[in-house]
């Protein structure tokens, strides 16, 4: 004789546990009325309530969790789509505060998984409900992986291809929680193919990231002011996406996030009549995934002389982007202005970073020099070339047999580098009083805490206060990078 519902619940009472026979014989009863009624549903509940973590338990989870996946998913209108009221349901059963169990969050994962569609506010309970499981298991185990996946991506014929940003700010919040703990190596696996999925296979840009996703990565890597190994990762594979063996820059105007497997760069660069100005920004990644470079140049005027320069600074950084000669782009630019007979006065500046031995490479052509603050240090310090007695280093255009020096510093982890043209330090206040170098490196060392975002930011605010909102004097751009 079959089983029902109350002899299921005498023999929980008498016993203490469920004993397979029992589930077997109400699974084959409830399969007949598949999908199961509300009344069923909350008898299921009722009994789950008085499950002992004993003998049975196994069984009883795949009655439990297969019977009311397919009473919320299969009784409506829309099979697949769980509609707001059984989302409001399910939530009410399970408690808003209180931690699950794992047969209660099974039966989230499950219906997330089987689901084509679930509510906001669902989902929003679903990722709540496993961070919280996260945090008591005090690391993300692979199993949990496997559960987050299948929330995220769906199974069998509900697969779903990409995330949402909703998603990515989940995963983005449970890695910050969970930096430092013992995690899988599965779940670095996971969260790189699932946000860089989200970044570069959109129908929007597809195969490189915009500048709102750009500005959306940063703030979420930067919201706990450190890069964890997990986020690195992360960079690796998407890096703005400057991809090994490529040159990326150019004349326009940019307020954005760029990185490489070496560094991390928070740039702003605005041309002072709008449009395209004199200030020119690249940044080269060489094939062997080791050598980052970027040139900063700023031509006086504009028009076909800048896009001449552009064009030169590009095919050099191309030809030469597997050399940690740096001084050698500048030594082709300054040939290449005398040949053209350009008289328009270019500076220059050529930094690479080069990981094998974590050294930056830094040259100038009568360019300002850079500053760079060591992790160990809350001061931003001037970067300037030991110089002999002949001249060298000189603005490009001005000499065809001068030289171009290079040498290097160490840099580590977390050192940071600041780059920018001279439109920043001779921003006029109302006076006709200059920004100045002084004053620059004073606003530099008051937001050394912050993120290379904040660090930027704090300039762009200090040149607005100096000038009184105006930034018509000239091409301005800056960029604050950081060592990974």
């Amino acid at each position: 004789m079959g089983y029902s519902f109350d002899d299921l619940r005498q023999a929980i009472r008498s016993t203490g546990v469920v004993r397979g026979e029992a589930v077997r014989e109400l699974h084959d009863a409830l399969r007949k009325a598949d999908p199961i009624g509300r009344k069923e549903a909350d008898l299921l509940f009722e009994l789950h309530a008085e499950v002992s973590a004993t003998e049975g338990d196994r069984s009883w989870q795949t009655l439990f969790v297969d019977a009311l996946t397919g009473h919320v998913l299969g009784g409506s209108s829309r099979p697949g789509v769980l509609r707001d009221e059984d989302a409001v349901y399910l939530i009410a059963k399970l408690g808003e505060a209180s931690p699950l169990g794992e047969v209660e969050i099974e039966l989230l994962v499950n219906v997330c998984a089987c689901a084509e569609r679930v509510p906001d506010r669902f989902l929003d309970y679903v990722f709540s409900a496993l961070r919280r499981a996260v945090e008591e298991d005090g690391q993300i185990a692979e199993a949990r992986v496997g559960q987050i996946r299948r929330v995220v991506y769906g199974g069998g014929d509900a697969g779903r291809e990409g995330i949402d940003r909703r998603t990515g700010n989940f995963l983005f919040d449970l890695n910050d929680a969970m930096t430092g703990r013992p995690n899988h190596p599965a779940w670095t696996e996971f969260f790189v193919e699932a946000i860089s999925g989200h970044v570069l296979d959109d129908d929007r840009s597809p195969e490189e990231v915009d500048a709102s996703e750009a500005d959306w990565l940063v703030q979420r890597m930067e919201a706990d002011q450190q890069y964890d190994d997990t986020e690195m990762a992360l960079l690796a594979k998407i890096k703005h996406a400057i991809r090994h063996n490529e040159v990326w820059g150019g004349i326009r105007s940019d307020d954005l996030q760029a990185s490489t497997s070496g560094v991390v760069a928070s740039l702003y660069s605005r041309a002072c009549e709008g449009g395209k100005g004199g200030d020119l920004y690249y940044f080269s990644l060489s094939a062997s995934d080791m050598l980052t470079r970027i040139a900063v140049a700023d031509v006086s005027g504009h028009g076909p002389t800048v896009t001449d320069v552009s064009q030169w600074i590009y095919d050099s950084l191309a030809a030469r982007m597997n050399s940690a000669e740096g001084n050698e782009v500048l030594a082709d630019l300054n040939r290449l202005a005398a040949e053209r007979g350009y008289k328009a006065l270019t500076t220059a500046v050529v930094v690479t970073f080069y990981r094998p031995d974590s050294h930056l490479y830094f040259a100038y052509a009568g360019h300002p020099p850079a500053y760079v603050r060591r992790r160990s240090d809350d001061r931003w310090r001037p970067v300037t070339l030991v110089e002999g007695d002949d001249p060298a280093n000189l603005p490009l255009g001005v000499d065809p047999d001068v030289r171009y020096d290079q040498q290097r510093i160490p840099l580590a982890r977390g050192d940071r580098l600041f780059l920018y043209t001279d439109g920043v330090v001779e921003a006029p206040d109302a006076d006709g009083q200059i920004l100045g170098a002084s004053r620059l490196a004073a606003v530099l060392d008051a937001g050394s805490a912050g993120t290379p975002r904040d660090v930027k930011d704090a300039v762009l605010a200090a040149i607005h206060e100096h000038t009184g909102g105006s930034m018509t004097h000239d091409d301005v751009t800056f960029m604050v990078v950081e060592v990974l």
